[in-house]
């Protein structure tokens, strides 16, 4: 009788690890969408956060760990979960429940272009009524946004003109490229500088995002 008690107890000490495992690898899915659920998004984005490693791409986990980042001030982190979950989803309702929360993310990072792109293209989907009247109402301030948002640039640019023969070759045609808003025509007078000079032109503007 000791002898099948001992090897009951090393057959069972043998499903351990594997109960173990099981429950290590068990999806945080369901604890992180009850803490959504019940606005608890900061504990709901701290437990996907140190499950991210193992759970990132799947769609589920994705999908509640972008709203968890959305809601709990990580909207650059919604961003990249919501587009994993929009891109790759086979859930239809996933999906466009993915891409409704992306263009709010989007939104939200002041990505408005993004934004209202995403939203226009669920529209065309006919989603219910009251996503229908939330999207009007954010691409209404996604127009509001983009009236008041004046943006002043002052900046310098700087160049040190050699005294070779090309020194006028950027400025040949009166145009200087800039990073920022393309080309800015020059004053025809001023197209050509002496070698050795360190032009610096001046630009601020005035314009609308």
């Amino acid at each position: 009788m000791k002898k099948y008690r001992l090897l009951l107890l090393f057959i069972l000490s043998l499903g351990l690890p594997l109960q173990t495992q099981a429950a290590e690898s068990e999806s945080p899915y369901a604890e992180m969408d009850r803490l959504v659920t019940t606005g608890q998004f900061e504990e709901a984005l701290d437990l996907g956060t140190r499950n991210l490693e193992d759970w990132e791409g799947d769609p589920e986990f994705d999908f509640v760990y972008g709203l968890a980042a959305l809601e709990g001030g990580s909207p650059n982190d919604a961003v990249f979960a919501l587009e994993r979950v929009a891109a790759t989803a086979t859930d239809g309702v996933l999906r466009e429940r993915a891409r409704l929360e992306l263009a709010r993310a989007y939104f939200v990072t002041d990505n408005l272009t993004a934004a209202e792109i995403l939203f226009n293209v669920v529209l065309t989907n006919n989603p219910p009524q009251n996503v229908r009247q939330n999207i009007k109402a954010f691409l209404q301030l996604i127009e509001a946004r983009r009236n008041q948002q004046d943006a002043s640039f002052n900046w310098s640019i700087a160049s040190v003109i050699g005294s070779d023969d090309n020194i006028n070759s950027a400025t040949s045609n009166g145009l200087v490229d800039t990073p920022l808003i393309g080309q800015i025509e020059l004053d025809r007078a001023g197209s050509g500088w002496p070698a050795n000079r360190r032009p610096i032109l001046q630009y601020d503007n005035q314009f609308k995002i």
